[in-house]
């Protein structure tokens, strides 16, 4: 699997659209508390996995999308709470509630 773009929102208060590529795919801090363990919790949150809400963030609030390819098939799962919708490379929409 090649991730390819992370989009989270978090109502209308916080929005973050990162990229990936060949040439960024390093998550790296010079000090500690700068958000990369959050950052991968977001990651797997994205996924589809039970992530506990942590000390100021409401996981249920946040809103994710997720752009990545498999076997050169793109696919783009969004999740908001328990519901979790992937979009197929060929349009086709499937839901999961989670």
């Amino acid at each position: 699997m090649i991730i390819k773009k992370l989009e989270i929102e978090e109502g209308i208060i916080y929005q973050s659209n990162d990229s990936f590529s060949e040439k960024r795919n390093l998550i790296h801090s010079e000090r500690n508390s700068c958000g990369k363990s959050t950052f991968l919790r977001l990651l797997f949150f994205s996924l589809g996995y039970q992530i506990p809400d942590m000390k100021g963030m409401d996981f249920s609030k946040i809103t994710t999308s997720l752009v990545f390819e498999e076997k050169d098939k793109v696919f783009i799962v969004r999740r908001h709470g328990t519901i979790l919708d992937v979009e197929l490379e060929d349009g086709i929409l499937v839901t999961y509630s989670i």
